[in-house]
């Protein structure tokens, strides 16, 4: 069943035993980040977290609700992300285009993925004081000792194409900077940005919504790497089963989720900025201060019963690292489409997500491991990929131990590894007839299919 808010989550992620909670008071000043930080680190995620009693508000926050697989299933209504991907990869193959980008935005243009409207959406239940400062409502966490100050961590900052309608939900960082304004951390090439850009062009401030919570698939779609001017609501109603629940904004139009348990609306002037940083990131690291969107809030609304919902980002492995994953089963039907020579991808949590690809190929020639890596640069999926690695078809890429003693044993450093500029390929496919390092009568060991029988027919002989 399709989820619409952020309550209705917490109940299933209480009925299946998958979430803490907290009654203890904590701080939000680095307390609750480090809590969080903490039950992340488990092997298996830990739990969802409610902290009930956060100082100075009276209502609760919610972390790592995303950080398990199991979890990211129940996020998509107890969809699988391999059967999600296979479902895509099926119902797009007859659109028209020649990547599986194009054929996917054709498809999410469909009619029934269009969103549901609702005239009295509890993300209006409750109208706040005007040009509201955000932070006496908002319980925004700061995370590590020298982050410029509180963050919302995951929200949906929602704008609208000025030319075409069209809608982007980004997850982008926000700060909360001081009284009603904040700093939007969007990427030049996103299309907040882009948007952004266009209502300069025509001398006119930007409409911008900032809702937190809502239906948890489309918080997920939000980061999921839809083909740009994708509305990522229809992608979220393809993961949901059906459209998502929508409200109009009260001063601007855009189109908010209604289950949403905060929606912030308000401007971005032309060519006001601010300064936003340092802000500790997943590298370990602060990025340093920068000049960042000013978003100057002018309404507030919100439910009866909101949850703030948050994430906390630092060194893997941690809450993203799962939404990340999510990503890389979901997508790697559509990526075979384009790849059908692709049999399997593996993107450690270490790596950073996309900066970091493992890759199990079928491979029928000589120099083709290196011809495929710069295909894959070239192209959509990974042209900023900082590391890319292809190994033999049948290669088990999850196992650490096991990619490195391949590495060791196939890489000629040489002629197998590829630079290009801060990028870094290498070929870690076997040898064959006309590549360096090749011979003829080198044979891989291999027990005999007549042992693996027997010792399967005796093993419980051995009292092993």
């Amino acid at each position: 069943m399709a989820i619409d808010d952020i309550r209705s989550f917490l109940q299933i992620l209480d009925h299946e035993g998958e979430l803490h909670h907290i009654t203890a008071e904590v701080d939000w000043d680095q307390e609750i980040a480090a809590i969080t930080d903490r039950i992340s680190k488990r092997d298996d995620g830990g739990p969802g977290l409610v902290f009930h009693q956060v100082k100075g508000y009276p209502i609760p926050v919610g972390t790592n609700l995303f950080g398990s697989f199991r979890r990211m299933q129940l996020a998509m209504g107890g969809h699988d992300a391999d059967m999600l991907g296979k479902q895509l990869a099926a119902a797009i193959r007859s659109e028209l285009g020649s990547t599986s980008f194009q054929k996917l935005k054709v498809f999410l243009e469909r009619e029934d993925f269009r969103p549901l409207l609702v005239e009295k959406p509890p993300c209006q239940a409750h109208i706040f004081d005007k040009s509201p400062t955000v932070e006496k409502y908002v319980p925004a966490l700061k995370t590590w000792p020298k982050d410029g100050g509180r963050y919302l961590t995951l929200p949906l900052v929602i704008t609208r194409d000025p030319e075409s309608g069209q809608h982007n939900y980004g997850l982008y960082r926000v700060q909360l900077t001081r009284n009603n304004q904040l700093a939007i951390h969007w990427a030049p090439s996103s299309d907040g940005a882009r948007h952004h850009e266009l209502y300069r062009q025509r001398m006119q401030k930007t409409p911008v919504a900032i809702t937190l919570g809502g239906a948890p698939a489309l918080m997920y779609a939000a980061c999921a790497p839809v083909p740009k001017g994708c509305d990522e609501a229809a992608f979220a109603a393809f993961l949901r089963g059906e459209p998502v629940p929508m409200a109009t904004s009260l001063i601007h139009g855009l189109r908010v989720p209604a289950g949403a348990d905060f929606v912030l609306e308000g401007y971005v002037d032309r060519d006001e900025t601010v300064t936003e940083g340092p802000f500790g990131n997943h590298t370990g690291f602060y990025d340093i201060p920068q000049r960042a969107a000013l978003f100057r809030v002018h309404t507030l609304t919100g439910r009866e019963d909101p949850v703030y919902t948050c994430t906390v980002v630092g060194p893997p492995p941690m809450e993203d690292c799962y939404m990340a994953k999510f990503t890389e089963r979901l997508f790697l039907p559509l990526i075979q489409m384009d790849y059908p020579w692709i049999e399997d991808i593996y993107q450690p949590m270490e790596g950073i997500f996309h900066q970091c690809t493992f890759l199990s190929i079928k491979k029928n020639g000589p120099g083709e491991g290196a011809e495929r890596i710069r295909q894959l640069w070239s192209g959509s999926w990974w042209p900023r990929a900082r590391l890319l690695a292809v190994f033999d078809e049948g290669t088990n890429l999850s196992e650490g131990s096991g990619l490195l003693w391949r590495l060791m044993n196939s890489v000629n450093p040489g002629t197998d590894i590829l630079v290009n500029g801060d990028q870094v390929g290498i070929d870690a496919t076997s040898k064959v007839a006309g590549e360096p390092g090749f011979e003829s009568d080198r044979n891989p060991i291999k027990e005999s299919a007549a042992i693996q029988q027997l010792l399967a027919r005796r093993w419980g002989d051995y009292g092993l």
